[in-house]
């Protein structure tokens, strides 16, 4: 049963497996049905983890062997805006688990780096900004959770991560709409989704220009980046 800040990816790492040969398994097809990204799962999903087979591999006792596994690392994608420019080209410093990386956005505002499949949390800094991530715990975005997670990644939604779509998420759909340019509802209707989704888990043009600050001169926040991890 998947459990908070899990996925695939951090399961099938923690129980010796390739994710893939979780995800393709027949009896998981239900799963890979209801969520397509193995990277984002829900809290109380089931997955069917098989017995591990033994692999045996002959070899010489008086010469040195190597063995690669496979799988080991997985990788952390990032984008990361301000008020809907990316931060291209910045420098950036990543902390996770313990373990300091440096880098530099490409053009678009993405970061790409290594990291273990079963990592949990991290802290990005960047054009001072500071962003708390928490690896694995993005839910699909066709829930309504995974709705709310994506709009307030996005800077729209800063209510209660609670599920539940009330006036508070409403407000959001609507801000997010009508920043799009698309029909104002407040309801999260077919095309407010897949635009939500194509701005947050896709790499994407800006949005429309608006008189605004410039992302170079962005102050600190606590916002939390859109993120995603993959194999």
């Amino acid at each position: 049963m998947v459990g908070q800040g899990e996925c695939l990816l951090s399961i099938a790492y923690q129980e010796g497996f390739l994710w893939d040969t979780l995800w393709s398994l027949p009896d998981n097809a239900e799963l890979r049905d209801a969520r397509q990204d193995p990277g984002q799962l829900l809290v109380g999903d089931r997955i069917m983890i098989p017995e591990r087979r033994i692999r045996m591999e002959p070899a010489n006792t008086d010469a040195r062997h190597r063995f690669v596994k496979r799988g080991v690392p997985a990788k952390l994608r990032v984008v990361v805006e301000y008020e809907d420019a990316p931060l291209a080209n910045q420098d950036y410093t990543l902390v996770l688990d313990g373990s300091r990386r440096q880098g530099t956005t490409d053009g678009q505002g993405l970061l790409e780096v290594s990291i273990p499949p079963d990592a949990r949390e991290g802290l990005l800094e960047i054009n001072g900004l500071r962003f708390d991530l928490q690896l694995g715990a993005l839910d699909p975005d066709s829930e309504d959770i995974g709705i709310q997670q994506r709009l307030a990644n996005l800077g729209f939604y800063h209510g209660a991560l609670d599920g539940l779509i009330g006036p508070v998420t409403r407000e959001a759909l609507a801000t997010f709409q009508a920043r799009a340019g698309i029909a104002v509802s407040g309801e999260p209707d077919d095309a407010t989704l897949d635009l939500l989704f194509h701005r947050h888990d896709e790499l994407h043009e800006p949005l429309p220009e608006e008189d605004g600050p410039d992302p170079a001169d962005a102050p600190a926040s606590p916002a939390s980046p859109k993120e995603s991890r993959d194999e």
